[in-house]
This record gives structure tokens, sequence and C-alpha cells, in this order.
């Protein structure tokens, strides 16, 4: 307190309270958690689920989990969760519209085993441009709606 203020000494006592509400916010962002912010971006929990679902394939196919063992399966439990939630969720964005499409080709097409099966995990959209007609009418359909929701917004 200055020595010439009028104000009383009381006044002058803070809590962590009163500095928070007077803290600019953008200094109190630094200290909130990443996780919670992602709950305002639109498709955040799909986007999530779609990089823990690569993740899991990812270590599926790195040859190093085997197979059956309790470290495989849980892998693949994972994989059906992350699954799970991209089904439950109802997307907001082209982008997580787009990811909903790929789980389900993924699902609904018969790929070769190989270079297919990790373009369609990873939806590769350019690996199939000239291997489409060779798919079901119903494979064909959602290419093109995955099409247009890139055209849509950004990928």
């Amino acid at each position: 307190m200055h020595p010439n203020s009028t104000i009383a000494p009381s006044a002058h006592t803070h809590t962590r309270r009163d500095l928070l509400r007077a803290a600019p916010i953008t200094a109190l962002a630094l200290t909130v958690p990443a996780a919670a912010f992602s709950r305002s971006i639109p498709d955040a929990a799909i986007i999530d689920a779609w990089e823990r679902r690569l993740a899991g394939y990812d270590l599926i196919n790195s040859g190093v989990l085997v197979e059956d063992s309790l470290e495989d399966q849980a892998c693949w439990t994972s994989i059906d969760a992350a699954e799970m939630e991209i089904r439950e969720c109802t997307a907001r964005t082209p982008r997580g519209a787009e990811i909903q499409l790929w789980t389900a080709l993924y699902h609904m097409i018969d790929a070769d085993v190989g270079a297919d099966d990790l373009a369609m995990i990873r939806g590769d959209l350019a690996y199939f441009d000239d291997k489409e007609k060779r798919l079901d009418w119903n494979a064909r359909l959602a290419f093109a709606a995955i099409r247009s929701l890139r055209s849509i917004g950004s990928h």
C-alpha cells in the first residue's frame, strides 16, 4: 500500500479468487489443460478417436504384437472403442463426417490385404481414385460423398 493512500489497508488484501477474476483470459488459458479446449472444437471427439484408431492399427500392423496375446487383444479393444465413439458421435464438420465414412467403408469393402487395407485405414482417397471402378456401387457412392465433403471443407 502506498504510504499516502486513504484506502483502508484491508482493501488492498486480495484473495486468489479476486486475482483470478482480474486476470486476462489469455493468461488463464495457459493454465487450463488442452483437453478442456478440445471440447469446444467441433468434432474433436471424432478426430481424437480417429487418431487412436490409427495408432492402434499402426501397432497391429507393425508386427511387434504377438497375435492373440493380451497386448494384441488390448489393441483391438482400443480400436473397437475408438470406432464405437466415431459411430456414436454426430459429426458437425465435413472432416468429422468424412472420418465416419472412412470407418464405415473399412468394414464394408473387402479390400485386398496390404496396400488397399492400409489406404482404407488411413483414409487415402488418392490411392482409390483409379481403383474405385472395381468396387461395388455403394462404395463408389461413399467415395463420391467423401469427395464432396472435401470440397465443402478443408481436409
